[in-house]
């Protein structure tokens, strides 16, 4: 469960790749110019144009036509969004041989997101043979520019020993990193070696507040965390209509095992509340997620 929650992070971070912002009508114009002669920096951003519909009209097959150009020509963040683009088939029919070919030239180059992603490649044998020496290898080189999705997947890789021997500290380590960055899926992680004493002394308060962030980022399983926190009063003190309002998101999003656990534990800790209180939970809950 822990690695769906790492892959889902990463594969909503794949879509966004290298935003621009809107060009003057003559810098528009001389990027044109220059790309049709062949700049490969401006067929880059050619394509940025086309993808994210930047003073042209949305167009996907536009964009790929553009990074490959760019591509063909070495230029390293069109290998990184070509690869994306046959990695999720985008403007171009889904190819996994195709993707990692492009994320390898990229990665080869040095830019840490197509590092990343070869690593993610290798560890599950999308387009490649898995090898997790080879996911390993790329994962740290990505996390020592200091990629922060890439350093949650190096913690994970040394707290599981995936490619390398099991080391908690440096799963800590890693993971730390990224989640002061943002990322999700390693402030659980983070979240969970505070709650099970891995690498680190346990310590409740901690895992709450790890939990806490990653959830209000949309993490399903810390979510499940947060409310087991709230329901017991582990690094918090016990609020069942706190730990009711998490569960019922997590019933409202998930679904097999979590969902069916969060649906147990409500019921658990449905006569703790008043039923003004179990209705304002459901609104708190909709609001939480926008509904």
């Amino acid at each position: 469960m822990k690695r769906l929650l790492i892959c889902l992070v990463i594969i909503f971070a794949q879509i966004a790749v290298l935003t621009a912002q809107p060009e003057p009508d003559n810098e528009k114009i001389n990027t044109t110019t220059a790309a049709e002669q062949g700049d490969a920096e401006a067929q880059f951003r050619m394509g940025k144009n086309y993808y994210y519909g930047i003073g042209v009209e949305q167009d996907n097959y536009e964009a790929v036509r553009w990074y490959k150009l760019a591509a063909e020509q070495g230029h390293a963040d069109a290998q990184y969004n070509l690869g994306s683009c046959y990695d999720f088939g985008e403007g171009v029919e889904e190819n996994f041989l195709e993707a990692v070919k492009w994320y390898k030239r990229s990665a080869e180059q040095g830019n840490s997101s197509a590092q990343n992603e070869l690593g993610l490649c290798y560890e599950y044998g999308t387009g490649v043979i898995q090898d997790y020496d080879e996911a390993f290898k790329w994962y740290k080189l990505a996390a020592d520019q200091g990629d922060a999705l890439a350093q949650g997947n190096l913690g994970y890789c040394y707290e599981y020993g995936i490619g390398v021997a099991i080391d908690f500290a440096e799963a800590v380590k890693y993971y730390k990193l990224a989640a002061y960055m943002g990322i999700a899926s390693a402030q659980l992680n983070y979240g969970l070696c505070f709650e099970y004493a891995t690498g680190v002394d346990q310590d409740y308060t901690e895992a709450f507040k790890w939990y806490k962030l990653s959830a209000e980022q949309g993490n399903d399983t810390a979510r499940y965390n947060l409310a087991c926190f709230y329901a017991v009063g582990n690094g918090v003190d016990r609020d069942y209509l706190e730990a009711f309002k998490w569960y019922s998101i997590v019933s409202y999003t998930t679904s097999g095992d979590l969902f069916e656990d969060a649906v147990y534990n409500m019921d658990l800790i449905r006569d703790k509340l008043t039923p003004s209180q179990i209705e304002q939970a459901g609104i708190d809950a909709h609001e939480i997620l926008g509904w």
